[in-house]
């Protein structure tokens, strides 16, 4: 029980504190584990002085097995072959990344995003992950954000186009 109380701090120690303040934007995020450790996972940070980059993950299974996995992605992240890419290739990166380093039958769903401050632009990849909403807290609208991906069977309905 006490390594599985360290493993869950270490995992909490990975998620940002804060994200990158940004003119302009504001971001928020809650994470609530369905176990003491968990396979979800995202990140927020700086790309270069205009661009942020965006992750939500989520490793399959429950508990340690899918903790394991969801660190090792998020490390792939992390260190990225080319900070430029666009987000399909990163997605792309880090699948080959994971690939062999995976037991077989697991895998991460996932989105990444990257948001251009100087243009205003979210540019966003889909690796089998659910939909993506974005809140604009002075309208009070979501747009929910759908990405054509092999894998995702849901639909949102937008309340306007982004």
């Amino acid at each position: 029980l006490e390594d599985l109380q360290a493993g869950a701090a270490y995992q909490r120690g990975l998620m940002p504190e804060s994200a990158p303040a940004v003119p302009g934007y504001d971001f928020g995020s809650l994470l609530r584990p369905a176990r003491t450790v968990s396979g979800d996972f995202y990140d927020i940070v700086r790309i270069d002085e205009r661009r942020v980059g965006i992750i939500v993950a989520d490793a399959s299974g429950k508990g340690v097995p899918a903790c394991l996995m969801a660190m090792l992605c998020h490390a792939f992240f992390r260190v990225r072959p080319d900070p430029a890419a666009g987000p399909a290739q990163a997605l792309i990166a880090v699948n080959a990344m994971l690939h062999g380093n995976a037991r077989r039958g697991t895998f991460v769903s996932c989105i990444y995003a990257v948001l251009d401050t100087a243009a205003h632009t979210l540019t966003m990849a889909n690796a089998g992950h659910l939909p993506s909403v974005i809140w604009h807290g002075r309208e009070r609208i979501a747009d929910c954000l759908t990405v054509p991906t092999a894998y995702c069977r849901y639909r949102c309905k937008c309340t306007r186009a982004v």
